[in-house]
């Protein structure tokens, strides 16, 4: 019977690996994605940014929350993470998020192609979800 069991398991990380093992992603049972509204980003324009937290597991799923700033990071092209939130932080961390399996939340963001002190940053970056796993998105910001 054990091996039965074994076997059971092994396949059902072959039918939803995302759920059993993404080394991307810290979040067992919880796909984790990114999407953006333009992938180009005009002089006085602003894209929408929608991270999405599904339960593919079989269990609630938690997902940690954050005290401030958006759910993506904003990568350079050599690497560097621009900072976008100039804001103070609370101590206190809101209550994490609770799926049941199949339960799915989204979160929008904005981004104007801006660091935190408001200088435009023309060039290509890479979205991401910040410490959660999942995708990225390449955006270009015009000068």
């Amino acid at each position: 019977m054990p091996r039965l069991i074994r076997t059971l398991v092994v396949l059902g990380c072959l039918v939803i690996p995302v759920a059993c093992n993404d080394p991307g992603n810290p979040l067992p049972g919880v796909d984790v994605s990114l999407s953006v509204s333009s992938s180009i980003i005009r002089d006085n324009e602003t894209i929408t940014v929608t991270t999405t937290f599904q339960n593919i597991g079989w269990r609630e799923a938690f997902v940690p929350s954050k005290s401030c700033g958006p759910l993506f990071s904003v990568i350079a092209a050599d690497g560097e993470p621009l900072e976008l939130w100039a804001g103070p932080c609370s101590l206190e961390l809101p209550p994490p998020l609770r799926l049941r399996p199949g339960e799915r939340a989204q979160f929008t963001g904005t981004w104007d192609g801006r660091d935190r002190h408001g200088i435009r940053t023309p060039g290509d970056y890479r979205l991401a979800v910040r410490t959660f796993g999942g995708n990225a998105v390449v955006v270009r910001v015009l000068e």
